[in-house]
């Protein structure tokens, strides 16, 4: 794939506070997805694959974000934030089809495709990797919140043996 144009950022906002984590919390939703794809009955390779392209439409938001603010920050409302929720999946299923992805995997990035198990097996992967994120970047304040979220999660068994081996393959730093 064609990534390093992609995971390039430019000075200003975006590319100082939120570029940094974005590759890291790529790799760990492609990790993640890739180990519950067998459980959750899809491709090991394409749910690697669509894992990773996952978070790609975020990149090219943020990117014309950063050029049409001038570095500025990204507006701090409820309905911005809807509003890139909306459009992160569109984007990165788009790209997916531009760069002739499988079809299986840029199916799986549709947001209209809840159902498929490969949309399923990337979106628990996603999440797994966006909370392990944010324990590794201490944005969670004390070990016992961590503990609580994965408790509350109620992780199912395949998430709690992703969750394993994501902390294996990417060790959060200590409390």
């Amino acid at each position: 794939l064609p990534w390093a144009p992609v995971t390039q950022f430019t000075p200003g906002f975006t590319g100082q506070t939120w570029a940094p984590r974005f590759w890291e919390e790529s790799s760990k939703g492609a990790f993640a997805s890739g180990v519950l794809a067998p459980a959750l009955g899809a491709v090991r390779f394409n749910a690697y694959l669509a894992g990773l392209m996952h978070k790609v439409g975020a990149t090219i938001l943020f990117r014309a974000l950063s050029r049409g603010l001038g570095g500025a920050p990204p507006p701090a409302c409820e309905r911005f934030r809807r509003v890139v929720e909306a459009s992160v999946p569109l984007l990165s299923c788009r790209v997916a089809y531009e760069w002739d992805l499988p079809a299986t995997v840029v199916a799986a990035l549709n947001p209209n495709n809840t159902e498929l198990p490969l949309r399923r097996v990337v979106a628990a992967g996603a999440r797994l990797a966006q909370v392990h994120t944010l324990i590794a970047n201490e944005r969670y304040q004390s070990a016992s919140s961590r503990q609580r979220w994965i408790e509350d999660t109620e992780l199912s068994t395949q998430q709690q043996a992703a969750w394993a081996e994501l902390n294996r393959y990417a060790p959060p730093n200590p409390a």
